[in-house]
């Protein structure tokens, strides 16, 4: 057995917690805890019930079996053999959990680096999925859900969204599967740019990409039926977005 089996509860979730990068107060976000529990879980003073520790594993990336003291192997057992991801070049793919009750969902971020943009958008070729980051969201605001095309969050980057919500920094869940519809928020690709925007589908066969600001980008006919020039990477279902210490949610 390794160190790491005499380590205590709280040492582990401490340890990990800083890992991820996270203070108290965002993991209690993630988790629907306050932080003084998570002060007095990590001191040893209170231990989680069971509920928490199954969210706190899944949120840390760390085994129950590792948090109970069973084995110094603190990795999940179903990513003991996942590989790392690639870079992503025309589409986004992430291994996600399983639900982590029937009511919530963790749904893993876009590196912090890579955004978003709503104003004109961001290179495609900068956009990468090696990021730790991960929010907790209620299962009913994801919706459908599909092997293979499992949702992720993009941050947003830019103020033209505000009014409809979305505020620069926001952690904007995007689903691959939902349907989009005119004047849904969608997730698109245009011209190897990434930007959240609303669509709207002309007569003639363009499409317009709409901020709340009333600026508008309209992608021709010509290029919308091409999909190297033009895709629609999911449907905007939810964000979550931190304000005086609170995480709220919206769309």
């Amino acid at each position: 057995m390794g160190r790491d089996i005499l380590l205590s509860l709280g040492e582990k979730i401490s340890i990990a917690r800083k890992k991820m990068k996270l203070n108290q107060e965002e993991l209690a976000d993630m988790i629907e805890a306050s932080r003084p529990s998570i002060s007095q879980w990590e001191n040893n003073k209170v231990r989680p019930d069971t509920d928490r520790l199954l969210l706190l594993a899944n949120v840390l990336n760390l085994s129950i079996a590792y948090l109970m003291g069973e084995t110094d192997d603190p990795t999940p057992a179903d990513k003991t053999a996942q590989k790392e991801q690639p870079v992503i070049k025309s589409n986004v793919h992430f291994e996600t959990e399983e639900p982590i009750s029937i009511d919530q969902i963790i749904i893993p971020v876009l590196s912090p680096e890579q955004t978003a943009c709503c104003g004109n958008g961001i290179p495609l070729s900068e956009i990468t999925s090696d990021n730790d980051e991960k929010i907790l969201v209620p299962r009913k605001e994801v919706g459908m859900l599909c092997d293979g095309k499992m949702p992720f969050a993009i941050i947003a980057d830019g103020e033209s969204m505000k009014k409809w919500g979305i505020r620069s920094g926001s952690r904007v869940v995007i689903n691959p599967v939902e349907d989009v519809q005119d004047f849904d928020i969608a997730l698109v690709c245009y011209k190897d740019n990434l930007v959240l925007k609303k669509l709207r589908r002309m007569r003639d066969g363009s499409i317009d990409l709409i901020s709340a600001d009333g600026s508008i980008i309209t992608v021709p006919a010509d290029d919308a039926c091409v999909p190297d020039l033009f895709a629609i990477w999911g449907k905007a279902m939810t964000y979550t977005y931190k304000e005086s210490g609170k995480v709220k949610h919206g769309l």
